[in-house]
């Protein structure tokens, strides 16, 4: 199970890919 600070962890690097893709 993930917790909650895996969970964001995760979504600020698939931010940052994003921001560095675009």
């Amino acid at each position: 199970v993930l917790s909650e600070c895996h969970i964001q962890y995760i979504e600020q690097k698939g931010v940052q890919l994003l921001s560095i893709s675009i």
